[in-house]
């Protein structure tokens, strides 16, 4: 008590002068790693340096680069600078936050308190506004666009918006491809997350996947963006767009055999994982991570299970002819391009590709079941509504 009575006594002088200096004083905590890398000449050292306060990071190959990076982290604190600063040391970029993935990660982050930035085209992103999202509208083709989300931000979430009545789908997302590994070279993103799907790296992999290749190939070009690729199994969520089928004739199909059972996820695990690691940013260089769900479905039992939730028990799945598969998703407003992509994947599946040699591993399972997931999507107030 004596102690801390004589400090209040101490001159206000004093104690301003000591409490200014500690301010300017303040230390900065910084974790470095460092690690061998074969070069084409032979081997040299490469490293990366995070500042744990605001997840700011920076690979270096040139030791000066060090120094230099921790000295700008610590002028940007100096007393009387913008503490904006440090606010944007911290923002994560969201591309397709309108989207099935992009929508979850965007809330999920935004539930952690993250400094958030969205993309926005043509669905309006109003509520994470309100949320406190900042907003940059814009084109995924267009380079500028990209550079204004990615502008100051430590992470990104990357993904190729999927317009599938786009008559140029293939060309539009190789464009896409494009302006996003550009926009990323040149900009701060030091994390990129970026959805995939399971297979793009195989060489006979056909449908919307196939263009997933280019995507994954020029993200991996970016030598000093640390970058995870998220190749996901088929989503749950796709298996409601057959819902006005099942409206309409009360029957559900496609041109996949019944009776094959493949792994299925649900888009909500897809988004955990990504907003866990984006937050984190705890992965250096190149990665890649498979998500297969927790179990293979047929799409036989997916309709069982469906029809059971819609009041529909006895509701029966139809394999289709490619030819009338195809016809039905022009009808509902695809492009010839985008609906022969489909019915070329979904054949392809019908010839174990791309499934086939994969294994779940402990790694690769995420938790939510088919039945848990379609409970949450439909809804017990669904039940019996389609009778």
């Amino acid at each position: 008590m004596a102690r801390s009575g004589g400090r209040r006594n101490n001159d206000d002088g004093a104690t301003d002068g000591r409490e200014r200096r500690e301010a300017t004083l303040r230390s900065h905590l910084f974790t470095v790693r460092v690690w061998k890398e074969e070069a084409a000449d032979g081997s040299e050292y490469r490293g990366s340096v995070r500042e744990v306060a605001s997840g700011a990071f920076r690979n270096f190959r040139d030791w000066s680069d060090l120094p230099t990076f921790m000295i700008e982290r610590v002028e940007e604190y100096e007393p009387g600078t913008d503490s904006a600063s440090a606010k944007e040391a911290r923002m994560i970029a969201v591309m397709g936050a309108a989207g099935n993935v992009g929508s979850k990660v965007t809330d999920l982050l935004l539930r952690r308190s993250e400094e958030v930035r969205v993309f926005e085209h043509e669905r309006k992103l109003e509520e994470f506004r309100e949320r406190g999202a900042e907003r940059v509208r814009g084109d995924a083709t267009n380079v500028d666009d990209l550079r204004a989300l990615f502008e100051d931000a430590v992470a990104a979430l990357v993904l190729l918006p999927e317009n599938l009545a786009d008559p140029q789908f293939v060309t539009t997302r190789s464009e896409m491809s494009r302006a996003i590994a550009d926009a990323v070279r040149e900009s701060q993103v030091s994390h990129v997350v970026a959805l995939s799907a399971a297979g793009a790296d195989q060489e006979d992999v056909v449908g919307p996947p196939a263009g997933l290749r280019e995507y994954e190939d020029r993200l991996f070009d970016l030598e000093d963006v640390n970058v995870l690729v998220l190749r996901s199994a088929f989503y749950m969520d796709y298996l409601l767009a057959n819902l006005p089928l099942i409206q309409s004739q009360k029957i559900n199909g496609s041109a996949i055999r019944g009776d094959l059972r493949f792994p299925m996820v649900a888009t909500r695990d897809v988004a955990h994982e990504a907003a866990e690691r984006l937050a984190s940013r705890d992965f250096e260089r190149h990665r890649v991570k498979l998500l297969l769900g927790p179990e293979d479905v047929s799409m036989r039992e997916a309709t069982r299970a469906m029809g059971s939730l819609l009041g529909l028990p006895e509701l029966p799945y139809v394999e289709f002819p490619p030819a009338d598969m195809r016809g039905a998703l022009l009808a509902a407003g695809m492009s010839e391009e985008a609906a022969s992509l489909l019915v070329d994947m979904q054949l392809a599946l019908n010839e174990g590709r791309p499934f086939g040699e994969m294994r779940r591993t402990s790694e690769a399972t995420t938790p939510t079941r088919l039945e848990e997931y379609l409970k949450h999507a439909l809804g017990s107030s669904n039940a019996g509504g389609l009778r």
